[in-house]
């Protein structure tokens, strides 16, 4: 594998959660390459949870999850991530009635997000900042459509 040698800045409480991290290769144990080992892993983790959450939830369901997101920005350092969607969940049932709109039962879909582990959730979110990102020049289109039409 070519290697390239990248310039990256941490922070202090950063560079001490890499140097606590025991690596697969203590033979090998340096700062790079113990980053690049937690990046893989991350990177190996979310892929494996998202292709467990596609299999967990329906199309219609992960509609609803994406239409409650828009435009959420959820912090995982202080709060755990299940925690977090139950709430938006609760909320957007009952301020939005989502489950309406996507035709989603909404106690089961809500027990499927309660049974979720921590990172489950958290690929959940992950999912939808990337439908979000992937089709933001959609969105932007057909918002510019909606404003020339007023």
């Amino acid at each position: 594998m070519i290697r390239r040698k990248s310039s990256i800045s941490f922070s202090e409480e950063t560079r001490e959660l890499v140097n606590k991290f025991v690596s697969r290769y203590p033979d090998k144990h340096n700062f790079s390459s113990t980053v690049e080992e937690i990046i893989n892993d991350y990177a190996a983790l979310l892929i494996r949870t998202k292709r467990e959450l596609k299999e967990l939830f329906s199309d219609e369901e992960m509609n609803y999850i994406y239409d409650m997101l828009n435009g959420s920005i959820i912090e995982t350092k202080f709060v755990n991530v299940r925690i977090i969607l139950v709430a938006y969940i609760e909320d957007s049932e009952r301020y939005h009635e989502l489950s309406k709109k996507w035709g989603v039962d909404y106690k089961k879909f809500l027990g499927k997000v309660e049974k979720l582990s921590e990172f489950q959730a958290y690929g959940i979110a992950k999912m939808s900042n990337f439908y979000w990102e992937k089709n933001k020049d959609k969105i932007d289109e057909n918002r510019r459509k909606m404003e020339e039409k007023k």
